[in-house]
């Protein structure tokens, strides 16, 4: 049996089921029995099997409403509880040291130490500041020739 309510919501279920109720309350009392799927209900009866069907409902938005609460709540603390958690950070690095192995029993993580370079790319990376350097001091003069690229540059002073 197909429902003729197929894209109900939630929101229009327990809509339907409050206006049931109301219906049953005022229209079936002492009158007989009304048959649904096979069962006799009186007008009690019925109410009754529609307040059960109604709790879930109920349930669901009160919690609903319980958690939008908190998740308020919590909204509103998370700017002080970050900056007390960054100042504890900083008072445990302190404390240990920002290398020591017992941060992580904080959940820190110690800063690792630098990456040894080789002599080659030791040698590159003062290359290229040092052609950086030169290109800056360049552009600063208003000087349209930068320094060539490629070969050893000298310092100038």
């Amino acid at each position: 049996m197909r429902s003729n309510h197929q894209n109900d919501n939630p929101a229009q279920v327990e809509a339907r089921i409050a206006a049931r109720i109301t219906g049953a309350e005022s229209k079936l009392t002492g009158a007989k029995p009304l048959e649904v799927l096979g069962d006799d209900y009186s007008g009690d009866q019925l109410v009754a099997k529609l307040r059960s069907l109604q709790g879930p409902y109920i349930s669901s938005n009160e919690a609903h409403q319980a958690s939008s609460k908190a998740i308020q709540v919590r909204q509103a603390a998370e700017p002080a509880t970050v900056r007390f958690l960054d100042a504890l950070d900083s008072s445990v690095r302190s404390r240990f040291s920002d290398d020591s192995p017992d941060l992580e029993s904080f959940g820190i993580a110690p800063k690792k130490a630098p990456r040894k370079l080789t002599p080659e790319k030791h040698l590159a990376k003062t290359e290229k500041a040092r052609l950086t350097r030169a290109r800056r001091k360049a552009a600063f003069a208003k000087d349209p020739s930068p320094p060539a690229q490629g070969g050893p540059s000298t310092p100038q002073q």
